[in-house]
């Protein structure tokens, strides 16, 4: 039976499987004879987790699904201005406020201000409204229903984020990735022998002279960069193993195409002159391969001579790319939904040929003026008649069964 090459337990047949890039990350490539469930089970909670957080902002703001399609992290209390929001995994964002306000004006009539994503989910809290002013739910519901309501919707002011990639923990997890990717390649029969001890010494239990001396940051875009982004998208994560005739063995680990980093797994002794890669799209995760090695091999040397210079330009102008690949990718989707929330007020359903022209011709003035507002930075504000707050209730309640 194989063992593990951490603890050397024995797999067992109901061993978890180990994604050798996260899960997180888009990782679909797993395997059962590497690293048993238990030192799993470890990593997972410990240093994996580590080297995803430095992530999260990203698979966010991407949208970017887990390679088990599990939907991206959510970004909790952001601050946006004067803001805090919270950005869903879907691009959903949702201000850090109470759900309603009641303020009371000189008259003493009670003014309720609602903090939704939509109108519909006025009518959720219209109980405990309700509650906070001691009036039966129905007079509440009713006095809502019989206001003409003013709709404001604004686009969070620039949130600024701060990418840290590296440190101990996220460097164990790599140094895993790419022992565990070498082992498939070899396995972990080799993998367990003392070429390996300082390595597997790293990744349990840590070592700042380790991480010191046999790690090294990498600036330089992938070797055939423009290759590999053909293939698998502009942010690829990658995995690389190459050995010299010495037997010298080095991994090299590249994050969303920003930073790669370098790290000495042997320093001689191991199974000479051999590669092994795999290389994942997180925008499209059933887009990956493990045989990087034979579609897109890499010299040793490039491998194993990482350059970090002091401007770290060519870093700095793919952290920039990947502003504007935002921008490409998520425009479009924003536009989508704008346009699907106002078809959607009207009761049409996408595509339907149903409408009157002149239902038509009010919801393409309602797109451009609520699109021209957004892509301007302008608040988009609207009055909500009484009529349409009803026809809102009535449809909301009819889908509830009320």
């Amino acid at each position: 039976m194989p063992q593990c090459i951490f603890c050397d337990a024995e797999m067992a047949p109901d061993t978890k499987p180990e994604h050798i890039l996260l899960d997180a990350f888009g990782g679909r490539k797993t395997t059962r004879k590497i690293v048993c469930s238990a030192c799993n089970s470890a990593f997972g909670r410990t240093t994996d987790d580590a080297l995803a957080k430095q992530t999260l902002h990203i698979r966010n703001l991407f949208q970017l699904r887990s390679g088990s399609g599990g939907e991206a992290p959510m970004l909790r209390s952001v601050e946006a201005g004067d803001d805090k929001i919270n950005i869903k995994g879907d691009g959903t964002m949702r201000l850090v406020l109470k759900p309603f306000e009641i303020t009371y004006g000189d008259d003493g009539k009670a003014n309720v201000q609602f903090n939704v994503n939509t109108l519909e989910e006025v009518f959720r809290h219209i109980p405990n409204v309700a509650a906070a002013l001691k009036l039966p739910e129905e007079q509440v519901r009713e006095q809502i229903l019989s206001t003409t309501a003013r709709s404001i919707e604004r686009r969070p002011d620039v949130a600024n984020f701060t990418y840290e990639f590296g440190g101990p923990d996220a460097l164990r997890s790599m140094a895993k990735a790419c022992l565990v990717l070498w082992a498939t390649h070899v396995g972990s029969d080799e993998v367990r022998r003392a070429p390996y001890n300082k390595v597997r010494s790293f990744v349990l239990r840590g070592s700042d002279d380790f991480a010191r001396d046999y790690r090294l940051l990498d600036s330089r875009e992938i070797y055939d960069s423009a290759e590999v982004m053909r293939r698998y998208g502009p942010i690829f994560n990658a995995i690389y193993v190459s050995s010299d005739a010495n037997g010298r063995v080095v991994g090299h680990y590249t994050l969303y195409n920003l930073l790669g980093f370098r790290i000495v797994l042997a320093e001689s002794g191991g199974t000479p002159s051999r590669q092994t890669g795999l290389i994942s799209n997180p925008l499209e995760p059933a887009v990956w391969t493990d045989k990087a090695a034979e579609e897109l091999p890499i010299p040793f040397a490039w491998l194993d001579a990482p350059e970090y210079p002091d401007d770290l330009h060519m870093a700095r102008e793919r952290i920039n790319d990947m502003g504007r690949l935002y921008e490409r990718l998520m425009t479009p989707k924003q536009f989508s939904r704008i346009t699907d929330a106002v078809i959607a007020k009207h009761g049409i359903v996408s595509g339907s040929a149903s409408a009157t022209q002149e239902v038509k011709d009010q919801i393409i003035r309602e797109v451009a003026g609520r699109l021209a507002a957004h892509q301007l930075d302008l608040p988009h504000e609207e009055t909500v008649s009484a009529e349409e707050m009803r026809a809102l209730w009535t449809a909301w309640a009819e889908k509830r069964g009320r």
